[in-house]
């Protein structure tokens, strides 16, 4: 009967108490995903003497701009598998493939756009993080037994993709790589 049990629905299995870096606990979800991100997401230390980035003169190794093609928004929703998971709005690459059949002269314009204008659009660069067990550890109160896997917004990885495709040409271009 317990076998029987057991294969009826869902589970859900507590998960241990999160030790904070401060030595107390996290106990309630919200307390325990704080703690996770406090400890495993730090932020970037401060470099001193760097100065601030100029961006409104030209450098000699700036990438001259050439639009985005409908070819490689095709690429970038097309090439990747399409059974990896996608972020917190749940469209898949499945998803973005069936709605290029019917919508391909929005999604290009969208990504086309985004790109021509700078614009990572805030809604793609959010992230969802499951958390794994790492394997031979056995303090599970320490975040750091743990894996954080990020699962980002498919559209944002389109473009992501188109971006990191031209400064791979053109590094390679240059000599770089």
């Amino acid at each position: 009967w317990d076998m029987r049990k057991w294969s009826q629905g869902r589970r859900n299995y507590r998960s241990p108490d999160i030790r904070r870096p401060d030595g107390s606990y996290a106990r309630t979800h919200r307390e325990k995903c704080d703690a996770m991100r406090d400890t495993l997401y730090q932020p970037p230390p401060h470099i001193d003497g760097l100065d601030e980035p100029d961006l409104d003169t030209a450098h000699p190794d700036d990438l001259p701009y050439r639009e985005v093609t409908k070819d490689e928004v095709r690429r970038a929703i097309f090439d990747p598998n399409p059974k990896k998971a996608p972020g917190d709005e749940g469209v898949s690459y499945t998803g973005l493939r069936w709605a290029w059949e019917v919508a391909d002269k929005e999604i290009f314009l969208l990504i086309a756009s985004c790109a021509r204008w700078g614009y990572h659009p805030l809604r793609w660069r959010r992230a969802i993080a499951y958390v794994l067990k790492k394997a031979g550890k056995t303090d599970w109160s320490n975040p750091r037994s743990y894996r954080l896997i990020t699962l980002l917004v498919c559209l944002g990885k389109v473009l992501e993709r188109i971006q990191a495709k031209r400064l791979t040409y053109y590094a390679a271009a240059k000599g770089l790589v």
